[in-house]
């Protein structure tokens, strides 16, 4: 008897969640609720990222990541040229803050099993800030740092990860200082990436079905549904 999620049952959830938080971005109108619920996406496809403990080539799996990370914006800019953009822009590129994930958990990893620190922390530093620019930002570094500092010890990960989840949103807020549950649910509600921790925690360890279809489903879907629901959201704004 099958326990817990596998790895591609992880990312089909993740899939799912990830199309109603951008169904809310892109199409007027949407419930909250929505983004509410796509909190919970970019913290499970950080985690697997863990991908980078298995794969049989880190170099050729990071490099995969950049060439989506491409694809998606030479995509996005082509077609914002064709359609710009009348209320909503596409800004998404996750696979570019996963790709420096994986650099920067290499970065780390190297300079712990070399001890050359002297090349290994501006490396780091300079992955670090790089993600800057990236969509997940600061939030991206956390988790990264996080899932692979505590990989193994999951109570002290989840852990990190509650602490992490509801300090950053409150951290970087632009808002008013007063914490109000409007505030939590309307204007700061990051902090409801927290919520992702149970599925993160009921991982199996285990892969789950291997074929290209499984391979290559979220390379193909992510910049899909991106494009068609940013082309969805601009006709009906032209109310066509």
């Amino acid at each position: 008897m099958k326990i817990g999620l596998d790895a591609f049952e992880l990312k089909l959830l993740a899939m799912g969640l990830m199309l109603l938080d951008h169904i809310y971005y892109f199409i007027p109108g949407t419930p909250i609720w929505f983004t509410w619920l796509g909190r919970i996406v970019a913290p499970i496809f950080f985690f697997m990222v863990e991908g980078f403990h298995h794969t049989r080539s880190r170099l050729r799996y990071t490099a995969r990541m950049f060439i989506w990370a491409a694809i998606m914006f030479v995509g996005t800019r082509l077609i914002m040229h064709r359609f710009p953009p009348v209320h909503t822009p596409i800004v998404n590129n996750i696979f570019l803050s996963l790709a420096l994930s994986l650099c920067l958990m290499s970065a780390i990893e190297r300079t712990r099993v070399t001890g050359n620190r002297a090349l290994g922390v501006p490396a780091v530093i300079a992955v670090s800030f790089l993600s800057l620019f990236s969509e997940a930002g600061l939030y991206g570094i956390a988790l990264t740092l996080v899932f692979y500092l505590f990989r193994g010890d999951r109570p002290r990960m989840a852990v990190a990860y509650v602490l992490v989840s509801l300090a950053m949103p409150l951290l970087l807020s632009p808002a008013a200082p007063v914490i109000n549950l409007e505030r939590l649910l309307y204007y700061d509600y990051q902090w409801m990436m927290v919520f992702s921790i149970p599925f993160i925690l009921v991982y199996n360890g285990r892969r789950g079905p291997k074929n290209s279809f499984t391979k290559y489903l979220f390379y193909v879907f992510y910049p899909a549904h991106v494009w068609v629901l940013y082309l969805v959201g601009r006709a009906m704004a032209f109310g066509l």
